[in-house]
């Protein structure tokens, strides 16, 4: 099922059912949106990014798998047939085996919220703090 939402100054002010078009007299001001999308979530032009609920406390770390596991379920915005996995995986693999980036990725127990890593992901991603920060807070519910 597809969805549509009413943005205003970057915040979902209202999600409809149904493709921008199913709605003739709004078509000009929707925006085609993921199922997940609710009203309060703000939307840059390209990304969905979900508020991070009062009184949440963004981790200071999450573990690698963790890490691992909510990339994996973030879809890349520009290709929704791959995950940010992917795109994180493949600027990682470009990277010299000698960076603190890459060591991160490839062997730290846990992924710092302000690390080598994440500040150079979240940069080379174009990621905004608040996605990050959401993420993060995501991620510390998941079990293995």
């Amino acid at each position: 099922m597809s969805k549509s939402a009413y943005v205003i100054a970057g915040t979902v002010a209202a999600v409809f059912s149904g493709a921008p078009a199913d709605h003739p007299d709004m078509q000009s001001v929707l925006v085609a949106c993921p199922d997940t999308v609710q009203t309060g979530w703000t939307f840059d032009g390209t990304s969905w990014t979900a508020p991070v609920p009062p009184g949440a406390i963004v981790p200071a770390s999450i573990t690698n798998f963790q890490c691992r596991a909510i990339l994996l379920a973030t879809p890349n915005p520009a290709n929704t047939a791959q995950t940010l996995f992917d795109l994180v995986d493949g600027q990682i693999t470009a990277m010299a085996k000698t960076t603190d980036a890459y060591q991160a990725w490839e062997y730290a127990n846990d992924v710092t919220r302000n690390g080598a890593l994440v500040l150079q992901m979240t940069a080379a991603l174009g990621l905004t703090s608040a996605q990050v920060d959401a993420m993060f807070i995501a991620a510390s519910a998941i079990s293995a």
